[in-house]
């Protein structure tokens, strides 16, 4: 295969990337590139080769730690979520205080969707030390949580009182552990 049918790979593959979801910082890295083999003349072609090689090996890279940090969800469908499962909560509290308030013995139970719920958002985040569900079932979805509920290794408080403030908690572990 000769140099330019070599080029033309890569830059198919780093098009493929950029499709996959590269960053913007990588997608820049490969219109650099672009530029660069464009300008070459047939005797640089090697070194525009080995060059252009170890660009496509940094957007290799790029693509595989944007994959391992980049959030399934973003903060806003994260903080959806929780209000609405919060929501339902409320709503079955609600029926079950009228419930008592006519002398039922009855009591509806939830359907147990909302664990399931929390287990999956703990599954995408990797959220091993399961913070959403200590957020949702210990802390009553943020309401009873207080500053120093809890810390981090170095002493420091951790600050999840809001849903927001929760979704920046995880994704920063996330960072954290694939770092």
């Amino acid at each position: 295969m000769d140099t330019r049918n070599i080029i033309a790979n890569l830059r198919g593959l780093a098009r493929l990337k950029i499709a996959e979801g590269v960053t913007k910082a990588a997608a820049n890295k490969l219109e650099e590139l672009q530029r660069l083999i464009d300008d070459t003349t047939n005797d640089h072609y090697v070194d525009a080769l080995d060059f252009y090689s170890e660009r496509c090996r940094e957007l290799e890279d790029e693509l595989e730690k944007s994959k391992t940090t980049k959030p399934i969800i973003n903060k806003s469908e994260f903080c959806r979520i929780l209000t609405r499962l919060k929501e339902n909560e409320d709503f079955i509290d609600e029926i079950n205080d009228v419930l008592r308030n006519f002398g039922r013995d009855s009591y509806i139970f939830s359907t147990g969707l909302e664990d399931t719920i929390v287990r999956l958002l703990e599954s995408i985040f990797s959220d091993t030390d399961q913070w959403i569900s200590y957020w949702v079932w210990e802390k009553g979805f943020g309401d009873n949580y207080e500053d120093g509920d809890a810390v981090d290794e170095n002493g420091d408080i951790i600050h999840i009182k809001t849903a927001e403030e929760l979704y920046d908690f995880l994704i920063k572990n996330k960072r954290e552990a694939n770092d």
